[in-house]
């Protein structure tokens, strides 16, 4: 997953280590997020560029994502007892202040 945070949609260049493979993708901004595609043939890592549009400059340097990396996150233990109901009722609560731009000012 990718997520947007900034005003505007931007491209995502999701690419093979040995270059065979590539993808493009387009990211909505405002926070959206967006599931990154899975090449077709197993890959030891991947290289994840951003563009703010056609024919402007590639971010550099590449993002490189790969299954190790992926193998040393860790996980936090999570509370015996969630209550999924005060959870859920705490997210929407806090939806109409979690993007942080005034949406007046945005270009759409």
């Amino acid at each position: 997953m990718v997520r947007n945070n900034i005003p505007r949609a931007l491209l995502a260049h999701l690419t093979s280590s040995d270059q065979e493979e590539a993808h493009a993708m387009e990211v909505q901004g405002q926070g959206q997020e967006h599931q990154l595609l899975t090449m077709g043939k197993y890959t030891e890592s991947l290289y994840l560029t951003f563009q703010m549009s056609p024919g402007m400059k590639m971010s550099s340097p590449p993002v490189e994502l790969s299954y190790s990396l992926a193998e040393e996150v860790t996980k936090t233990e999570v509370p015996s007892k969630i209550d999924v109901d005060d959870l859920c009722q705490r997210w929407m609560a806090c939806q109409p202040f979690c993007w942080p731009y005034d949406d007046s000012r945005v270009e759409r």
